[in-house]
């Protein structure tokens, strides 16, 4: 997924289905002049409110990020 703010993609995102209702966050780049001001945050919790049946949770690179986010499962799926 990518993730655009006005007319420039400032982050992207990549994520695999797993069994039983599970997305895994595989990657999650947000653009340098673009950092700590939320994004990463903000794409995090849109793929949730997009896939509300699901449980989101990262993988062992995006796991911490993770837990940062709050309503996440803060375990590692593999």
């Amino acid at each position: 997924y990518l993730w655009k703010e006005n007319e420039d993609f400032v982050g992207i995102m990549g994520i695999v289905k797993k069994e039983n209702q599970v997305l895994e966050i595989q990657h999650l780049s947000v653009n340098p002049s673009h950092r700590h001001v939320g994004i990463g945050t903000k794409m995090v919790q849109e793929l949730k409110s997009k896939f509300l049946e699901f449980t989101i949770c990262g993988n062992e690179q995006t796991a911490s990020f993770c837990e940062k986010c709050k309503g996440l499962e803060q375990n590692i799926h593999s």
